[in-house]
């Protein structure tokens, strides 16, 4: 983030998210990275998002099966 109001409104942002899900992040950089694209940033979510593909195909090939 350029400045500090800017990472203070995103520290907002994040915080009325983990609100409206009901569930409070114990590692808050892992939900930043998860939800930076990374065009934006080094640290992005792509490794993250290799994670979720690979679970969500463990979880419906035991569907499946």
């Amino acid at each position: 983030m350029p400045n500090d109001a800017m990472q203070s409104n995103y520290q907002f942002l994040l915080d009325t998210f983990c609100k409206r899900i009901g569930y409070s992040f114990t590692q808050f950089k892992l939900l930043q990275e998860a939800l930076t694209h990374r065009s934006h940033s080094a640290f992005h979510n792509e490794r993250l998002e290799f994670l979720g593909d690979a679970v969500l195909n463990c979880a419906i090939a035991g569907l499946i099966l």
